[in-house]
């Protein structure tokens, strides 16, 4: 069998590296790419890709080329390496490099991205579960609350500086983030990776502004967030807590203090 139908049916991500860090679980939790014939799917934190691909399993290592038609990496290619061993595929891909991986592996500003999938059929154990009525936690959650888009945070925003616990993120991940708010929802995705999708809801009667993430996905997916915000300069700049912490009070940082600072600039159109 060739390795175009050995990739047919869907796959969960199992693991992701960037640029040599590992990320947490619950940043990928629920992403899955679906292969029919030689086009792809693959759902991501609430965001949808799709395209086509090539494959040279004559290559060493076998070689990938994914074509983006449609979501947030339009008309973009990524090119990679990959093996898949039964029920296993493993993707080492293009992220912001223009460079194609020559290994399994990934480095601090490589640009590349590490991928380890499972085929997998979870969907309808999740179908039975709700057909059995399991409640859905994101609705109950979100039910009482009541969200209003705020119109100067709209758009597709481009990430500036950050820190996280008080030390300052790599430059991968501040030039490949991108935060896209469309009416009260709000997308935070790193090299075409989504990270946070929530609701989210403020309050400018407060000084600073108030900013609460009401978690639909990512890492903290069913759980709440508080932080303040400014719009200064055409500068957005965001501080907020991990789930369960209190609101900070200032847009001060300092090593251990668990918060996460960044700022953004929008993007313009066209």
């Amino acid at each position: 069998m060739d390795d175009i139908n050995k990739l047919q049916g869907t796959w969960n991500i199992a693991s992701l590296e960037l640029e040599g860090v590992k990320q947490p679980d619950g940043a990928f939790h629920g992403a899955q790419i679906t292969i029919k014939n030689d086009s792809f799917v693959t759902l991501s934190m609430g965001s949808t890709y799709k395209g086509t691909f090539t494959l040279n399993s004559a290559a060493t290592p076998k070689t990938i080329d994914m074509h983006f038609s449609e979501g947030p990496e339009k008309d973009n290619t990524s090119l990679g390496i990959y093996e898949i061993d039964g029920d296993s595929w493993r993707l080492c891909l293009t992220m912001t490099s223009k460079s194609r991986p020559k290994s399994f592996t990934t480095s601090p500003g490589s640009g590349h991205a590490l991928e380890t999938l499972v085929r997998t059929d979870s969907s309808s154990e999740a179908k039975t579960a709700r057909g059995k009525g399991e409640a859905d936690t994101t609705k109950v959650i979100l039910a009482d609350i009541e969200f209003a888009p705020v119109p100067e945070l709209q758009g597709e925003w481009m990430m500036v500086s950050g820190t996280r616990d008080g030390f300052p993120l790599e430059a991968m991940m501040v030039n490949s983030a991108k935060r896209v708010v469309n009416g009260s929802e709000t997308i935070v995705s790193f090299g075409g990776q989504m990270f946070l999708r929530a609701n989210v809801k403020v309050d400018k009667t407060k000084s600073p502004f108030e900013i609460d993430y009401h978690n639909i996905a990512g890492m903290g997916a069913g759980k709440t967030q508080y932080g303040i915000y400014k719009l200064e300069g055409g500068l957005l700049s965001l501080i907020y807590a991990s789930p369960g912490a209190a609101r900070p009070k200032s847009f001060d940082t300092k090593q251990g203090d668990g918060l996460t600072y960044t700022v953004w600039k929008k993007q313009q159109a066209g």
